[in-house]
């Protein structure tokens, strides 16, 4: 059995190092829903773009480990458990401009708009990831 404890980020491969931000990773009928989102945030003159969309457990572990142990930088998880890993989840990153400071508007606009697209939010807990729980039903 493989340990998913925290680990020095020396120890991951490359690829567990870098963001996955193809939207063609996600199952099919995300990418879907996230691409009106992103448009009809877009519409509203909101910028969103991709962080980040499905992620393998490596990649999951060596982000749980930042700013853990003796790993530099902030804390940006707080599970080894991701919903990334399932294909159904990704992170927006809002660039727009406001004056609440860079994102903000963004970050608002998610947190009141997601949820009517099917996708989870979290709130001030990771306010850019969004997830889609259940599948949405197929068209006939």
């Amino acid at each position: 059995m493989r340990s998913w404890a925290i680990r020095n980020h020396d120890s991951f491969p490359d690829s567990a190092k870098v963001a996955n931000r193809d939207i063609n990773s996600l199952d099919q009928d995300v990418q879907g829903t996230v691409a009106q989102l992103i448009a009809d945030a877009k519409a509203d003159g909101i910028t969103l773009t991709i962080a980040e969309t499905a992620r393998g457990q490596d990649r999951q572990a060596y982000l749980y480990g930042q700013g853990r142990g003796n790993n530099p930088g902030n804390v940006v998880t707080w599970t080894l458990d991701s919903d990334h890993a399932g294909r159904r989840a990704l992170d927006l990153w809002s660039a727009s401009e406001d004056k609440g400071g860079p994102g903000q508007a963004g970050w608002d606009w998610i947190q009141r708009n997601a949820p009517s697209y099917g996708f989870k939010v979290l709130g001030d807990q990771d306010q850019g990831h969004i997830s889609l729980a259940n599948r949405l039903p197929r068209k006939t």
